[in-house]
């Protein structure tokens, strides 16, 4: 149950919780970046080659990794406002007692 574990759901919203969120979430969005980025231009590549134009011959020249400061520069702060929000969620939830009995959640 959620009251066993108190990591689980948060029972306020404070600051450290906060800071934990945003930081969690940026640091996974880097590291899928990361990890996925090569394989993500790839298939980019091969989406967009037709008939005329082969980018995945013409990629033979250009580093897997071309691009990947700016995708991990926009990946961070959208992972973090993500995660944030999803753990603000559970907070809200949690603590609502009106959503908690509308979204029929047992805790």
């Amino acid at each position: 149950m959620a009251e066993d574990n108190p990591s689980v759901v948060a029972s306020n919203f404070t600051f450290q919780t906060f800071a934990i969120s945003m930081a969690a979430g940026g640091i996974a969005g880097l590291s899928i970046d990361l990890a996925l980025f090569p394989i993500d231009s790839i298939k980019t590549r091969l989406q967009a080659s037709s008939s005329k134009t082969d980018f995945v011959k013409k990629a033979d020249t250009v580093s897997k990794y071309k691009g990947l400061a700016s995708a991990m520069a926009a990946s961070f702060p959208c992972a973090a406002m993500f995660w944030l929000a999803y753990e603000f969620s559970k907070y809200y939830i949690h603590t609502n007692p009106y959503l908690n009995t509308w979204l029929n959640v047992h805790v």
